[in-house]
């Protein structure tokens, strides 16, 4: 994530100052050169993107670029894409993506509170951001209303965006950007948003991804005197209603089914039944249906919350015995 949003700034820089000159000097300054852009292993340290941010406002002596910026953001990452897919509005949207910043950003947090007539989304920037943490708060949050935009496929208008350092300066010209009232010097980094925002249908949403559709409307439902299945079809219901997108630990599924930590475990244990196993199941039975249907390798690891499509493609081969794409190569044949 770091690298796309990199690469987007020294792009976004060499329009803005129209050459690279300013670009060159800020990646210098973070110990890079523009060839590492193409690199494959490319990896920016934590704080290397405030730093830029910061000089490249120092270079083009103009403190709006980063929030320009991040109006202009286009971020192209599958993981995107695919959360565009899972999500029906676009407040679960907004929470798939909060997840994906902060487990992509140790550090950041993104938060979505709802209070009568408004919703605050709120950023917690990591603590180890020290150079240009304001420019870098700017351009988080920007960035983060462009990718809502795209996501809804609609430009709507914050109620107002907030932030906690003072910047009165700039705050007039980036409100007209935004195209709503920007407060710097609040108490916090916030986007204020009207609940029927939150509300909007996202329009790259695909109904057909819906796991609990997909396995248990073939499953028969187990019988109500066997105690094991019952448990195992609640458990299930319980991770299926999380997925595409989202693995529910064990300790969350207990508490949505009414037990303690403890309890959960002994009555798994006491049915012959394992958290970790029947979550594998799931997850193979997913994962077979997705490449059936076409769906790439990149998607399938995002639905299934791999933390990369190598991740997934070593638990298939421990499932089947094979890899996904042999996996679909032969369910083509099978099929034709």
């Amino acid at each position: 994530m770091r690298t796309e949003r990199l690469k987007a700034l020294v792009t976004a820089l060499d329009d803005f100052a129209d050459g690279p000159a300013a670009a060159d000097a800020a990646l210098a300054g973070i110990g890079l050169g523009r060839n590492a852009l193409t690199g494959a292993t490319l990896r920016p340290k934590p704080g290397s993107e405030a730093a830029f941010l910061q000089d490249a406002c120092k270079a083009v002596q103009d403190d709006r670029f980063a929030a320009l910026a991040g109006l202009a953001y286009r971020d192209g990452t599958v993981q995107t894409g695919c959360i565009c897919k899972y999500s029906r509005t676009l407040r679960n949207a907004i929470n798939h993506t909060a997840r994906f910043l902060s487990n992509l950003d140790p550090g950041l947090r993104v938060s979505l509170k709802q209070s009568g007539n408004s919703a605050a989304l709120a950023l917690t920037l990591p603590k180890d951001e020290t150079a240009g943490q304001d420019r870098f708060a700017e351009f988080l949050m920007f960035s983060t209303l462009s990718r809502l935009r795209r996501i809804a496929g609609a430009a709507f208008l914050p109620l107002e965006i907030r932030f906690s350092h003072a910047a009165p300066h700039i705050a007039e010209s980036i409100s007209r950007q935004a195209g709503c009232a920007v407060t710097f010097g609040a108490g916090r980094c916030e986007m204020i948003l009207a609940p029927s925002v939150l509300e909007l249908p996202v329009p790259g949403h695909d109904p057909n991804l819906r796991a609990h559709e997909l396995l248990q409307a073939g499953r028969p439902r187990p019988e109500a005197s066997s105690e094991s299945a019952d448990l195992r079809h609640r458990v299930e219901a319980v991770l299926l209603a999380n997925l595409p997108g989202r693995v529910v630990l064990a300790d969350e599924v207990a508490g949505n089914l009414g037990m303690s930590r403890r309890t959960f475990a002994r009555r798994m244990r006491e049915q012959g039944l394992s958290y970790r196993t029947l979550l594998d199941e799931l997850r193979c039975e997913l994962a077979c249906t997705y490449l059936g249907t076409g769906y790439s390798i990149n998607e399938i690891a995002v639905f299934l919350d791999y933390a990369d499509p190598a991740a997934f493609s070593t638990a298939f081969r421990r499932w089947t015995g094979t890899s996904p794409n042999r996996y679909r190569r032969q369910y083509r044949l099978a099929q034709a």
